[in-house]
């Protein structure tokens, strides 16, 4: 095994570390956003969903995996080069990891791209086919944003009519309570024992969606 493949092998398990950590919540967010599972099992089916997503990737998406190996966007003596897989590897494994950890938003496809990119104008001497680059990377990513919004704006409102039609209904609720605060006496200066504080007792009433007051659905669909 030469130098370059291992770098390979570890810059690959380095990338898929950092796009685990970036992207493997994402899907079941709103699971642990609204409270329907904890954290623990939020995290446990997300690792289970996206495993089985990796795995039919392998069978559904030889097509993709091309794409990203950079053939028809570099030259194949190029692609053939242990070290250009490397590169690429490495340089998106390093986008990702740096993104995620600092906080900012990425994408993994873009970072990918973008690798596939820089390393093919550094090592092609005729550097990267720009009709290539257009069909099989930027109008997908291009059109796939305006595919949701549109696809969304005709979803909802038919969902939406659907739920009416079972008759889910969206309840808020009034919560009337006692909140208790902390309080000093007149003229008492800054800095005076606490022995002093008094307690006020005072009626609250709070309406929406707060943890102790949230709003839900009621109806079932589908049990």
């Amino acid at each position: 095994m030469t130098i370059a493949i291992l770098i390979a092998i570890v810059a690959g398990l380095f990338l898929s570390f950092s796009n685990g950590a970036n992207d493997n919540f994402k899907g079941v967010a709103t699971l642990l956003g609204s409270q329907t599972a904890s954290f623990k099992v939020s995290l446990f089916w997300a690792t289970v969903t996206s495993l089985a997503g990796s795995l039919m990737a392998l069978v559904l998406s030889q097509k993709l995996m091309v794409n990203f190996s950079g053939k028809g966007l570099v030259p194949e003596t190029v692609v053939q080069l242990s070290y250009f897989a490397a590169s690429v590897a490495l340089a998106a494994a390093m986008t990702v990891f740096l993104a995620t950890y600092l906080g900012f938003p990425i994408s993994t496809t873009h970072a990918i791209t973008g690798a596939l990119v820089g390393a093919g104008l550094m090592a092609s001497p005729e550097g990267v086919n720009g009709g290539k680059l257009l069909s099989s990377f930027l109008l997908p990513l291009i059109a796939s944003p305006l595919i949701a919004i549109f696809g969304t704006l005709i979803l909802y409102p038919l969902l939406s009519s659907v739920r009416k039609g079972l008759k889910i209904s969206r309840q808020s609720c009034l919560c009337i309570g006692n909140e208790v605060l902390v309080t000093a006496p007149q003229g008492v200066p800054k800095g005076a024992a606490s022995a002093v504080l008094q307690l006020d007792c005072r009626p609250q009433i709070s309406i929406g969606t707060k943890v102790t007051c949230e709003e839900r659905y009621v109806g079932q669909m589908w049990g």
